[in-house]
């Protein structure tokens, strides 16, 4: 197991790397999906209110 040492700066910067990289991946997901032509028309649209409800959720807490 490996320690982690360092200062309180580097944990603020981890707090905000991962939740932006995992933010990345699900912005990358939702348009490789949407350029699929799975989602159209009108399920784009709750598709995307889904998508950033989770995200403000996911900030939140």
């Amino acid at each position: 197991m490996v320690k982690i040492t360092g200062h309180k700066e580097t944990f603020d910067f981890l707090n905000i790397l991962i939740p932006s990289v995992f933010f990345f991946y699900l912005l990358l997901n939702s348009i490789s999906k949407m350029s699929d032509g799975i989602i159209s028309g009108e399920n784009a649209k709750e598709n995307y209110g889904r998508f950033f409800k989770s995200l403000i959720k996911f900030y939140i807490i």
